[in-house]
Formats: structure tokens, C-alpha cells, sequence
């Protein structure tokens, strides 16, 4: 709970993503900081200041590091995208993630296309 209450905070954020971007910081440690983030990435992921750490993260460690994120967007995938601040959650695994760990994502996605399409965020 602290590193949401952390990641939440304006503070708190910078202080996350510059840990995430430190060199000597491991992989390890990263995720360690981002771990109780777990089963609240859509809060993260909606936070003005949550959701940037939540994005450096994804851009600092191996994508199968960042699986979890990923695992509580499916099903939620459209709606990530229609929203101001978790569709750059998206963008970031769309570019860091290898196609066969964002197929479940794409293809929600693309279910919706017509309606994302219009979608000032989609």
C-alpha cells in the first residue's frame, strides 16, 4: 500500500520514477517498488501522478517483468483506452512488449475500433 499512496502523491511519483530510472538500480528493485502496486494498476493506472510511475516502470525492465499490468488490463482493455491517463498505460506496452504479450490487449482493442476510433483518448 505505501508505493500506491507514494505513486499517488506528486512527490511520492517523482521520487518512484526517478528509482526507475537510476542506473545501479536494479530490475529487482524496481519491481520490489512497483509490486504492491499489484491488483491496483486501474487506480495506479487513473491517477494523475500513479500512472507516470506505472509507465516509467514499463520503460525500465524486461516486459516479462511487467506481465502483471498486463494480466489486470485484459478484460478492461477498451475501457483503458478511453480514458485520459490509463490509455498511456497502454501506449507503453504497445511499445515495449513483444506483439505475443499484448495479443489479448489488441484484440479487445480491436473489437472496438470503430468506437475507439471516434474516442478523443482511444
Amino acid at each position: 500500500q505505501c508505493s500506491l499512496a507514494l505513486a499517488c502523491t506528486p512527490s511520492g511519483s517523482r521520487l518512484l520514477q526517478l528509482a526507475m530510472e537510476t542506473d545501479g538500480i536494479s530490475d529487482d528493485t524496481r519491481v520490489l517498488l512497483v509490486d504492491q502496486l499489484r491488483g491496483r494498476v486501474l487506480e495506479a493506472a487513473a491517477s494523475p501522478h500513479g500512472n507516470h510511475v506505472l509507465q516509467k516502470f514499463i520503460a525500465s525492465v524486461p516486459p516479462q517483468r511487467f506481465q502483471f499490468i498486463i494480466d489486470e488490463l485484459l478484460g478492461r482493455a477498451a475501457e483503458a483506452a478511453e480514458h485520459q491517463k490509463r490509455c498511456r498505460i497502454l501506449e507503453r506496452l504497445l511499445e515495449h512488449c513483444p506483439g505475443g504479450m499484448t495479443a489479448g490487449l489488441v484484440e479487445e482493442l480491436l473489437l472496438r475500433a470503430s468506437r475507439l476510433a471516434r474516442h478523443p483518448f482511444g
